[in-house]
């Protein structure tokens, strides 16, 4: 009998048994999918692995063979995936949930392609009937204007990975991982947040996982539909101009193959294809040079001009 069942909006089902080191950080990232029962027509099985410890490696690797794609630590297996008929099983050794949540995010993934859909990465925010989405570069200010624009009353709906599927999008994570320079471009935001997650081995590192729900109360939204999109690329100077989506396409389709670049070796041995899905506003579509260091509210005063000029 499961001890979990996730239902991603009938789009994915997530099942198995987990031990404890497994299912509470699992619950923590997903708990508010949970089901009992779900009519999703892709499925994720999960469950853990037990194999004995080997001659130590020097250095973590990848191994596929006809049992499935193993993930070999230094002294460990820590997961192995394989696909099913309707989807993957993963098997993972707690308490390496690291792993588990690195092979669930592919696999969502692949099974979001395989219905003509995505998981991005990008940003999507709301404000009444009009939905903004903002994709670019690393680095190049994203969260800073999520935040600067949700205090202003807009709506959350991704800041980093979402799903998508015709012309939709839906919340799959419902927290901020924020940095330093978050903090800094934020003066309000450090009284709100306790102590890092995951401390930081070198200055500037540290992040913090914060819910969306403790910073802006009743401002995050689970399924939305984007009516604009705006393209971010680091710029000397802010401009704000129209770009034809024969050039914005490619560029799009390049950041989101960079963003999941951890996921290649795997997509190979799946020969996945993961291409843009179609419904995304790429008509009417904004480019946006940012400078650095961002100035949040010039940013967010672009953006509210382009979502209600």
């Amino acid at each position: 009998m499961n001890n979990v069942t996730l239902n991603l909006y009938d789009l994915i089902r997530i099942e198995g048994v987990l031990p404890q080191p497994l299912l509470t950080p699992l619950l923590e990232r997903f708990g508010r999918f949970r089901a009992e029962r779900s009519t999703a027509p892709w499925r994720i099985e999960l469950g853990t692995l037990d194999t004995p410890g080997y001659r130590p490696r020097l250095k973590p690797q990848w191994q596929f063979d006809q049992l499935g794609a193993h993930w070999l630590g230094q002294t460990q297996k820590r997961l192995v995936i394989q696909p099913i008929s309707d989807g993957f099983r993963l098997l993972v050794r707690a308490p390496h949930y690291g792993r588990l949540h690195f092979g669930l995010l592919w696999a969502i993934r692949i099974l979001m392609a395989r219905q003509g859909g995505a998981l991005m990465h990008g940003a999507v925010l709301g404000q009444g009937p009009r939905t903004l989405m903002l994709f670019g570069a690393k680095q190049v200010g994203k969260t800073q204007l999520v935040l600067g624009l949700m205090e202003e009353g807009w709506q959350l709906l991704a800041e980093d990975k979402f799903l998508f599927l015709q012309g939709e999008a839906y919340c799959l994570q419902d927290h901020f991982y924020l940095r330093p320079h978050h903090l800094r471009s934020h003066p309000w935001l450090p009284g709100m947040v306790g102590s890092p997650e995951r401390p930081g081995r070198r200055i500037g590192e540290a992040q913090w996982r914060v819910g969306v729900e403790t910073l802006y109360p009743g401002q995050l939204a689970e399924r939305l539909s984007p009516t604009h999109l705006a393209w971010l690329t680091p710029g000397a100077e802010w401009q704000c101009r129209a770009i034809d989506p024969a050039e914005l396409s490619p560029a799009l389709h390049s950041q989101q193959q960079e963003a999941f670049s951890q996921f290649h070796l795997l997509d190979r041995w799946q020969n996945a294809i993961a291409p843009l899905p179609s419904g995304l506003p790429l008509t009417g579509a904004r480019h946006l040079t940012v400078p650095v260091p961002i100035d949040v509210q010039t940013g967010c005063r672009y953006l509210r001009d382009y979502l209600n000029p």
